[in-house]
Formats: structure tokens, sequence, C-alpha cells
């Protein structure tokens, strides 16, 4: 009877374990298997999916129009620069001129260089420099105060006064259904 500890089964258990993982390295690395995302999303819906992403990308990034500091490197437009910027041509619902706002430092010695650098970007791309213009500062469209919107805010989670009418919108939610359920009030949380 052999010892646990003997060179013949040292020798037994490691031939065991480099077999073993020889067999599962050559098992494992099989690439003819589809992954599981090719199954659960069929190829065209997986397309459809896609394209829908790359629209709303594309109309977000032309709606938001600005590059700031973290859009280059030094004074040359980074890839994150170049990629918000292709994605604005992307977008062909809003007409031309494609207006790109530069939200940097006025005091900054590389301003001037990056302004450039994103001209000369939109050129190389096959923009006309009549199709787009560059405006320092942020983009005014996406300024707005936000008083009104409090306002229209604590309005919707305001309870009804007497004179309305309940609304569908006034029904109490699952979620509310739910906390009560549980014995949770749920406007426990709000304020009078």
């Amino acid at each position: 009877m052999k010892q646990k500890g003997s060179p013949i089964m040292k020798y037994a258990l490691w031939l065991r374990s480099t077999a073993f993982v020889a067999i599962a390295l050559a098992a494992g690395c099989r690439k003819d298997q589809p992954s599981a995302a090719d199954t659960f999303f069929p190829a065209e819906e997986a397309a459809a999916t896609k394209q829908i992403i790359t629209t709303q990308i594309a109309r977000g990034a032309r709606a938001d129009a600005t590059l700031h500091a973290i859009h280059f490197d030094d004074a040359a437009l980074n890839s994150l620069g170049r990629d918000k910027l292709d994605a604005m041509i992307r977008d062909n619902s809003t007409p031309l001129p494609l207006v790109v706002y530069l939200d940097l430092p006025t005091t900054d010695p590389r301003t001037p260089s990056r302004t450039a650098a994103v001209n000369d970007y939109l050129t190389t791309t096959g923009l006309l420099a009549a199709q787009f213009q560059t405006h320092p500062g942020p983009n005014p469209a996406t300024l707005h105060p936000t008083a009104p919107d409090l306002a229209a805010l604590s309005k919707l989670n305001a309870p009804p006064t007497p004179d309305q009418k309940p609304t569908a919108a006034d029904a109490p939610s699952s979620a509310d259904s739910m906390l009560n359920s549980l014995g949770i009030s749920p406007n426990s949380n709000k304020k009078p």
C-alpha cells in the first residue's frame, strides 16, 4: 500500500491535475458555438436596436452641441471630442449649419488652437465652411432657469383642490398600493 506522501502518489496527482487542465483548456476554447447574446437577440432585432441607439446618440449630441475641455488633449481634439462631432454630423434631422459651442475658458491660451482644431476636423469630415459654425461659451438652448420647473413639480405633488375633478393620474399607482399593503403610507416621506 502506497503512502499518501510518496513520490509515486505525488506524480499520479500531478499527472491527473495536468490532464484535467489540458482537457479543460481544449474544451473551453471552442469558438463555433454562438454566444448567449446571438441566440437571445436575432440579428435583425439587434440591428434595429443599434440603429435606434445610434439615432438617439446623434440627436442628443446635436441638441447639446457643446464641447468642453474634456474633449481635448492639450490643443488637439481627442477621441471623445471626435466621437461627439461625428455623432452631431450623423444627426440629419436638424438642418445645417451645424453649430458647435466651445465652452472653454476665454483666458486659456489653448482656446484659439482648440477652436481651429474643431474647424479643421469638421472640414476633414467633408463639411464646407458654410455648413458649420463655432461659437464660444455654452449652448444657450441648454441653459434655463429651474424655478418654473420646480414650481410645476410642487403643483404635481400637491393634492387636488376641491374644484378639480380627479383624473387617472390622481388614482393611486401600483407602487402606492404595494406600500399600503405593507402598512407604509406612500406619502410618509413628503413634507406637509
